[in-house]
């Protein structure tokens, strides 16, 4: 790709970028606790951590994580990771200078949205079939199950949720995903597939929930009702924190779940290996 920009908008870098961060299955660790916007020592974003583990893992050269400090304490840990992604960069991919300046470390720092997302886009632009080499994908040991699987998964909860009702059918299936990322860090959605699933009201749901103990409120209520479940999974039902804190493997997982019990499928029994992910029963 050639170094000049494209006249494309930070807000549609951003959407662009986070797109396919889902499709290489890149994403989750954006979704770990560790991603605090208000903590620039806690936010993957802003301490390169995450722009290490994309870096490394695209250029092949999984080895140079040894040189990342993964647990950062101090704003000059944090540079220091940032300084070496931007060094491994230099001369080796084309993307435009001014995002390999010192100078992006500090506005990188700062969580200037510019710096972090105009990055990762002329990243995914220089690494297209990053989407169809499956070795290339970062969460294999860190998702629920390999990517393909994990989409299939995606795919598989949109199309249940979607012909009950609590997806709207005409969404496209991003669209859909993200509604419903949303729709269970407030609760709300998952009060609603519960309630759906189990047949009983749940009474006191916030529906417009405005601050996280209102969020977090809205997610035990469901939780405390499939506990109390003996033919459900029991994995995932402490997780309300991770839930709140938009963790994939959590959500993706909870929905899976509350999807075999629906279903009157077996629950699993072993956590530790899950096989292949529920995908609905063949009509």
């Amino acid at each position: 790709m050639p170094k000049y920009e494209t006249n494309v908008s930070v807000s549609d870098m951003e959407s662009e970028a986070r797109s396919w961060l889902r499709q290489i299955n890149f994403d989750v660790l954006l979704t770990h606790r560790t991603h605090d916007h208000n903590d620039l020592i806690r936010d993957v974003l802003r301490n390169g951590v995450f722009l290490a583990e994309l870096v490394t893992t695209l250029l092949l050269k999984q080895s140079l994580m040894k040189n990342v400090n993964v647990t950062p304490t101090r704003i000059e840990d944090a540079r220091d990771n940032i300084e070496l992604v931007l060094s491994m960069l230099k001369g080796t991919v084309n993307i435009p200078s001014r995002y390999l300046y010192d100078a992006s470390a500090e506005k990188i720092l700062r969580g200037e949205k510019d710096a972090i997302w105009g990055l990762v886009y002329y990243l995914m632009k220089c690494f297209p079939g990053s989407i169809h080499n499956t070795n290339q994908h970062y969460n294999k040991s860190k998702t629920l199950y390999p990517p393909e699987q994990m989409r299939q998964l995606e795919q598989a909860l949109v199309f249940w949720l979607r012909s009950v009702g609590l997806c709207v059918s005409s969404d496209p299936m991003l669209t859909c995903l993200e509604m419903i990322e949303s729709g269970m860090r407030n609760g709300v959605l998952l009060c609603d597939v519960v309630s759906f699933v189990l047949g009983e009201k749940i009474i006191g749901v916030c529906r417009s929930p405005k601050v996280a103990a209102s969020c977090l409120s809205n997610i035990n209520r469901s939780l405390e009702l499939l506990r109390k479940r003996k033919s459900m999974t029991q994995e995932f039902l402490w997780g309300d924190k991770d839930v709140l804190d938009g963790n994939r493997n959590v959500i993706l997982g909870l929905l899976e779940d509350v999807y075999r019990y629906y279903d009157h499928v077996q629950p699993r029994v072993h956590t530790g290996h899950r096989g292949a992910p529920y995908l609905g029963k063949i009509p």
